[in-house]
């Protein structure tokens, strides 16, 4: 959560990676991430450059800027996100990046599961879970749980989002939740426990508080 100073390194390596090609796009391409989360308004010329640079070429470099440049839009522009996830993906499948469908794959479909058929997600979802368990990345599979707990209250799985709610907040292992997750988790809490009752939401909090990660993911396979 520290995005300025992440910002600040990136724009180092960016400087420092002058005349490596797929360096640089590497590490251009992760500057707009802390960017994009800070809501810096430099992140959409930013990425607009970084694509016109990496243009039509099928890299693994090339699927995982078009993720980050639309990683870095999620908060403003969803559907420009969506388009250049799409892209991402396309590409990642082209050139076996499987990194790159992972994350591209989850952060699409988190936009598919606010807009789109939660039915559809709840079937992407599924496949994505198996593909991070299988990579053993653990870090990526409890950011995505905390989308899937979002997805559970659209599908009226009200009192499961409760309990994979209290999983995520509860776990060492994932990412720290800040900004925007930050506040879209606050408000799934509040409409969650406005619709079981203190008690109840409660209970499916502390519930869910001591799965460790295997546990939250077949709770998550069993409820979508």
């Amino acid at each position: 959560g520290e995005l300025s100073e992440a910002a600040a390194w990136y724009g180092r390596a960016v400087e420092a990676s002058r005349g490596q090609s797929a360096r640089r796009i590497f590490v251009a391409a992760t500057e707009l991430l802390p960017l994009g989360y800070a809501g810096d308004p430099s992140v959409g010329g930013k990425a607009r450059a970084l694509l016109d640079e990496v243009g039509e070429v099928e890299t693994p470099y090339a699927a995982y800027a078009w993720y980050c440049a639309g990683e870095a839009v999620m908060t403003s522009d969803l559907e420009l996100a969506r388009t250049r996830l799409a892209m991402a993906i396309e590409l990642a499948d082209a050139t076996h990046t499987s990194f790159v469908t992972g994350v591209a794959g989850a952060s699409k479909v988190s936009i598919d599961a606010r807009l789109g058929d939660p039915a559809d997600a709840a079937t992407a979802y599924r496949r994505l879970i198996e593909h991070w368990r299988r990579a053993g990345v653990w870090s990526t599979q409890w950011t995505m749980l905390r989308s899937i707990a979002v997805l559970l209250e659209r599908l009226d799985q009200v009192r499961d989002a409760a309990v994979l709610e209290g999983a995520v907040r509860s776990t060492s292992a994932g990412h720290r939740i800040f900004g925007a997750d930050q506040a879209t988790l606050d408000e799934l809490g509040t409409r969650l426990r406005s619709r079981l009752g203190d008690v109840a939401y409660e209970a499916a909090r502390r519930e869910g508080s001591v799965l460790d990660g295997d546990a939250a993911v077949e709770h998550a396979l069993a409820s979508l």
